[in-house]
């Protein structure tokens, strides 16, 4: 049950097999004769190693995860060319059969995103129908985008939006095909499927039960990853509709591979274990965001009254609902009888009791050996959920109880930073500061203090830390500190700036202006000399991303874009996936602020050289922006 070890070795960039099998015996050699070393890392790789019984394999599997490996097999893959970058390649060459053997050797690769995304992304860019559809028989996701525009970039938004008719044609049939092999002979279509997953999304629960009265068959219809109405209604913890579902024949017992959002689960999960994943949530939260992370208060009544309708029905009682539940008898059963599975999907049975608060649950985990570190998976796979959902929600005694037990205090959750930057209250701070936590440059209090902070750090006079790297140096604490006030205080930011050299054109500057929430940053990183056109992996710059972050207020978003403009920033560049222009960008997000400015400053309306489909006015007549086509019509586009 404990958390998995950080890599200790470097692999060398042209790593031998040979070499590594050699490394791999003489590590056994030497664990065997009892070296410090040797026994040093096996014990760190291995739970429980048998000195009498450590066989050849058994060091090849220490070895690999001491490089950061799963196993040896990964490894091996990995040094023989089995890997992404050898993926993508066969991709790009239109290699079918090399793409059906890498992904026969490396299934894990099929999903992985390189710098312009996932294998099947790259088939879609380049209009590879036969590959397209070989990805998605092997299970590529084509609803997955690239961060920060996910809802942009899926492999299927692309497909559509190029006008890659028959590429969109294949990626439907395949998931349709999926879809089919879980759903019964007689399966709704699939619009009405969709139409009905949208009314439980928003909570329509007439509407969806007006849908299901008028073609029963919908009641047990799945999507392509097995996801049923049951399970949605139970993620949103609708008892009304979770009822008249299981009155209705629905099955309690029907398993999904992704969750709502279509995130991928570690295994198979039921309605009851949908209701568990969401239980704590706040409920008036959107789907599109992890928002369990910022908001664990959502009501556990009706988590209970969901819970207590699908038992009735013969719901399995998992480990997960357990806990959720606070059935204790029930959690020492399963584990006297060896089935209390801690199958982690975004936080484990230990964070699952902090996030619905039951102190007594948190104690019994604790007591049957559960890591009081226990680690998540996925983009936020880091140790440490208990204490940092504890320290976010206030949750004072478990806190104190995790911290007693050996929770690390300075544990960084992956871009969630750790337990001190999450907590909202002096009496929390206080416990963490007793146990030893530390300040990082990243969390830094606002207003008077932190600057003081800011200068002393700067000054060298205040020993700092960074939650992003070990032993930072000035220079890196100055960056990093720079990067996370951007959007906190401009003040820190101006004066973090002398004491960073980075080139002005340097690709990090870009990052800093993405995340910088405050125009005032925006404007002191200009008046620094960065250039306004600094763009990003995909190819877009600033004024591109202003469009697509909903979370801009449209008066903020004409603050910055006017800076940029009158800093030299080009109304005419192209990023490379959507080959849009910043207005092109402000038409697809329906950003109409922005479009006027950008007309006035002189954007082409028209953009003739564009392709047809990249074009302001096809943006916005696709997605029906109709002020948008008015506006352009109104400058001459056509």
């Amino acid at each position: 049950m404990s958390s998995p070890s950080a890599p200790t070795r470097t692999l060398p960039d042209k790593a031998s097999l040979a070499q590594l099998r050699k490394q791999a015996k003489d590590l056994r050699k030497a664990y065997l004769a009892g070296q410090e070393a040797a026994v040093a890392e096996v014990e760190r790789f291995e739970q429980s190693p048998d000195p009498a019984n450590f066989a050849l394999a058994d060091a090849q599997r220490v070895l690999a995860r001491a490089y950061g490996f799963a196993s040896w097999p990964a490894l091996k893959n990995h040094v023989e060319g089995v890997n992404l970058t050898a993926f993508l390649a066969a991709v790009e060459a239109g290699d079918v059969a090399a793409v059906r053997r890498i992904a026969k050797a490396r299934p894990d690769l099929i999903n992985q995103h390189g710098k312009f995304g996932s294998a099947l992304h790259l088939a879609v860019v380049r209009r590879h129908e036969q590959l397209t559809r070989v990805l998605m028989q092997l299970g590529a996701d084509a609803r997955t985008g690239i961060w920060p525009h996910r809802d942009a970039t899926t492999a299927y938004a692309i497909a559509v939006d190029r006008e890659f008719s028959e590429i969109v044609a294949a990626i439907d049939r395949e998931e349709e095909n999926r879809r089919l092999r879980l759903s019964p002979a007689e399966t709704p279509p699939r619009t009405a499927v969709d139409g009905l997953r949208q009314a439980i999304a928003e909570r329509r629960t007439a509407d969806a039960i007006a849908l299901m009265e008028a073609d029963p068959a919908l009641v047990g219809a799945c999507d392509m990853s097995g996801v049923t109405p049951l399970h949605l209604a139970a993620w949103k913890h609708d008892a009304a509709l979770v009822g008249w579902l299981l009155d209705h024949g629905a099955l309690p017992g029907a398993r999904a591979m992704t969750d709502a959002r279509g995130e991928p689960l570690q295994s198979g999960k039921t309605p009851l274990e949908f209701a568990t994943l969401a239980a704590g949530w706040a409920p008036e939260e959107d789907d599109r965001t992890y928002y369990f992370m910022w908001n664990a208060h959502g009501d556990p009544a009706r988590f209970h009254e969901t819970a207590r309708l699908l038992l009735e029905k013969g719901a399995e009682l998992t480990s997960s609902a357990a806990v959720a539940l606070g059935d204790r008898e029930a959690v020492l059963r399963l584990h006297r009888e060896g089935r209390l599975a801690n199958e982690i999907d975004d936080c484990g049975l230990l964070a699952t009791a902090v996030r619905v608060n039951r102190l007594e649950m948190v104690a019994t985990l604790l007591d049957l050996g559960f890591d009081p570190n226990e680690a998540a998976v996925g983009d936020y796979g880091a140790a440490g959920w208990p204490l940092w959902f504890a320290s976010m929600c206030g949750r004072y005694e478990i806190a104190e109880l995790l911290l007693a037990r050996g929770a690390e205090v300075n544990t960084v959750v992956g871009g969630g930073g750790d337990a001190l930057g999450r907590a909202h209250d002096d009496r929390m701070k206080a416990l963490l500061f007793k146990h030893g936590a530390r300040i990082t440059v990243e969390q830094l209090p606002g207003g008077e203090q932190g600057r003081e902070m800011a200068k002393a750090i700067l000054a060298g006079t205040l020993p700092a830390y960074s939650l992003n790297m070990d032993n930072p140096t000035l220079t890196d604490l100055a960056e990093h500190m720079l990067w996370a006030a951007s959007w906190t205080d401009a003040e820190i930011v101006r004066l973090c700036l002398p004491h960073t050299p980075r080139q002005r054109d340097d690709p990090w500057w870009h990052y800093v202006l993405v995340h910088a929430a405050l125009p005032e940053s925006v404007k002191l990183i200009l008046e620094h000399g960065v250039h306004p056109d600094i763009r990003g992996g995909e190819g877009y710059t600033i004024l591109h991303h202003l469009a697509s972050h909903y979370h801009y207020k449209p008066e903020n978003c004409l603050v910055r874009a006017k800076m940029l403009l009158d800093a030299g920033a080009s109304l005419t560049l192209r990023d490379a996936l959507l080959q849009s222009t910043p207005l092109g960008w402000a038409c697809r997000w329906g950003r109409v602020e922005l479009v006027r400015l950008y007309l006035e400053r002189g954007a082409d309306p028209g953009e003739a050289d564009a392709e047809s489909w990249a074009r302001p006015l096809a943006w916005a007549t696709k997605r029906g922006h109709h002020e948008i086509i008015e506006l352009l019509r109104s400058h001459g586009a056509r």
